[in-house]
């Protein structure tokens, strides 16, 4: 369980860069092999299961997190674990069953240029998501590193990338069915190899209790409704273009690229704050770890800020040849805000576990309030507004950000 900080960092980053560059390939896959209109439908679908998942999950994987790793009890990680997935499974056969019989009142919500199928399979893939994010804390929690990237690659970018090579001329149905029957495969094959590999495969049935304490319940749900607002915040935009796929699918490619950054980031957080939350490490240091990570990435960022002006017309030609304009047309407003996020996504993760107050959750609602305010009240195009309405967003991203940097130092 234990393990020094530069095996766990090296181990987090090098996963980083296969995931990065497996979520750049599989745009790039998409950008060639699918019509515009197929790709925005296909990105939107994902889009929509990274935000409806991050709900239904009731932030039990934060749970894990918190409690789970706090703990020096054998007898009450299992415990807590086998509660948390068998009331995961309960609520998520549910929300499959919902997703197919009401298919029909679900779709012009979510996928509107899609048939009524896309929204019953819909189901199927958020449950596949969220199971992995349980199986993807469970690992952390035990800081097994190597497993816990490996089922977040499955589904970042891996299994989209399989499906691509094998029915990228599959209709949108059919090919929703395929990504989402992957999905949940590779989520509860890696919880099944989780439970065996802890012992809990017999205990998963073995306690009566099914319900959990109201200070863990209260936890989980305000970091569910964190996890849901913040893929809110890249969903919100392609949403209101969602009568336009294609145009969705240009400002998905586009918060991809200034997210891309965060993806350094969060494995170096996840390392710091979970050693930081752990009986086995000096917390103290940790946290003083926590607050140079943060001043460096700011720094590192207005790096990338400056390279992306002078090399990434050329690099998103290359990467995204077909809608490349576009892309870029949206990336050279936002790109000034990538430090901000980069910072944000740093302290994310300290700042829900360090403290009982949702306070990512409170600047998360603000920043889509900043976000909805600032779209009514622009009188340009739908994609204007929403390009607007996205640097409103990502300013509170950096007021936010400041504030706990400033906290952390003092």
């Amino acid at each position: 369980m234990s393990g020094t900080v530069q095996k766990q960092l090296a181990i987090n980053l090098g996963f980083t860069l296969v995931k990065s560059i497996f979520i750049l390939l599989s745009f790039r896959l998409a950008d060639m092999m699918l019509s515009a209109q197929m790709m925005g439908l296909v990105l939107l679908f994902r889009r929509q299961g990274a935000l409806w998942s991050n709900l239904a999950q009731l932030g039990f994987s934060q749970i894990l997190l918190k409690y789970y790793v706090s703990s020096d009890n054998k007898e009450k990680q299992s415990q807590l674990w086998s509660i948390l997935l068998r009331l995961l499974a309960v609520v998520l056969t549910g929300l499959i069953l919902a997703c197919i019989i009401f298919a029909e009142q679900i779709n012009p919500w979510l996928f509107p240029a899609a048939p009524t199928s896309v929204s019953a399979v819909f189901g199927l893939y958020v449950a596949g998501l969220a199971l992995g994010f349980l199986a993807n804390s469970s690992w952390l929690s035990e800081f097994r590193f190597v497993e816990a990237n490996l089922i977040d690659w499955y589904h970042g970018s891996l299994l989209f990338v399989v499906c691509l090579l094998i029915g990228s001329k599959l209709e949108i149905d059919v090919f929703s069915l395929l990504l989402a029957g992957f999905t949940i495969v590779a989520s509860l094959f890696s919880l099944w190899f989780f439970a065996r590999r802890m012992g809990y495969q017999r205990k998963l049935f073995g306690y009566d209790s099914w319900s959990l304490e109201k200070k863990i319940c209260h936890y989980g749900f305000s970091r569910a409704l964190t996890a849901y607002v913040d893929m809110a915040t890249l969903v919100i935009g392609p949403w209101f273009l969602r009568d336009e796929p294609a145009q969705a699918a240009q400002f998905i490619a586009a918060y991809t690229v200034l997210r891309i950054a965060q993806t350094l980031v969060l494995p170096i957080a996840q390392v710091l704050v979970l050693r930081a939350n752990s009986q086995l490490y000096n917390k103290k240091k940790e946290k003083r770890r926590i607050l140079l990570m943060a001043i460096i990435v700011f720094i590192l960022s207005w790096f990338g800020v400056a390279l992306y002006y002078q090399l990434g017309d050329v690099l998103i030609a290359i990467w995204l040849p077909s809608s490349s304009t576009e892309v870029m047309s949206i990336l050279d407003e936002l790109m000034p805000y990538m430090p901000a996020i980069c910072m944000f996504y740093g302290l994310r993760n300290f700042i829900d576990i360090n403290y009982s107050q949702p306070w990512n959750l409170l600047a998360l609602l603000f920043s889509l309030l900043a976000f909805l305010i600032s779209f009514y009240l622009n009188d340009g195009s739908v994609f204007s507004s929403v390009l607007e309405a996205s640097r409103s967003m990502f300013l509170v991203y950096y007021i936010y950000s400041g504030f706990f940097i400033y906290k952390l130092w003092r």
